[in-house]
């Protein structure tokens, strides 16, 4: 794994990284076994909970198709190619606001805004995306 940077300025190195996640965190839900997480969506999430200061608990990961389509996720979801991840702040009354600006400035491309289930979607897509996912009813 190669040293990676967010565009908050972030540096983080490959055993930061490593102790930062572990693969039972992102592995798909639906006890498949599999878990494919780029590099790349590791290293944001990881520059993320560092900025929150907190644990971050990774409500979905990677998922097999199967899993992907039982919950109701995009046929083309990010989390089908481990490129990410729904992540949770662990501590109780967290301000959601703040999450979603560290979010920000984690370097993520695509950013979803879930606040009624308390959750941020990032991913690793090519082009810039943000959405509500209160408002379309999505699922991460």
């Amino acid at each position: 794994m190669t040293p990676c940077r967010s565009a908050g300025g972030v540096w983080l190195l490959p055993n930061e990284l490593s102790s930062s996640f572990k693969q039972s965190e992102t592995i798909c839900r639906c006890g498949c076994g599999k878990n494919a997480m780029t590099e790349e969506v590791i290293c944001i999430a990881s520059i993320l909970r560092m900025l929150v200061g907190h644990p971050l608990r990774v409500n979905s990961g990677f998922r097999c198709e199967s899993y992907n389509k039982r919950i109701g996720g995009s046929p083309k979801s990010q989390h089908l190619t481990g490129n990410a991840m729904d992540l949770t702040v662990g501590v109780v009354d967290y301000d959601f606001n703040l999450l979603v600006r560290y979010a920000e400035q984690s370097g993520c491309r695509g950013l979803g805004k879930y606040k009624k289930k308390n959750f941020v979607h990032l991913d690793c897509r090519n082009d810039k995306a943000r959405w509500d996912g209160d408002a379309t009813g999505g699922n991460g």
